[in-house]
């Protein structure tokens, strides 16, 4: 009998120190789990994003911008756009002439 009384009181005395954290621990991740699952149903409701864009339709708006296709890299190169490459090409900007400089 006090054998089995020395037992029933660990068994107590350790459900008290292992029970806080354990219920604590538990309580933490169903919180966690209920805002997951509500940031998923949000995320399920979004439409598409509105920073997207299609390529074509950005380029059609850059030569609606810029119709002679040149972008200002840098203070010393500005990108060319090239029919030949298809691509934007680094080139250097014209320096100014002895004459231009008075």
């Amino acid at each position: 009998m006090n054998t089995l009384t020395i037992l029933l009181i660990t068994f107590i005395l350790f459900l008290l120190f292992l029970a806080p954290p354990l219920v604590k621990k538990w309580y933490v991740q169903k919180k966690y789990s209920e805002i997951l699952e509500k940031y998923r149903e949000e995320y399920k409701n979004l439409n598409e994003p509105s920073n997207i864009y299609n390529l074509e339709d950005y380029r059609k708006k850059q030569e609606n911008i810029i119709p002679d296709r040149i972008i200002k890299h840098s203070l010393t190169h500005d990108l060319i756009w090239s029919d030949e490459y298809q691509d934007y090409i680094k080139t250097p900007r014209n320096p100014l002439s002895d004459d231009e400089e008075a």
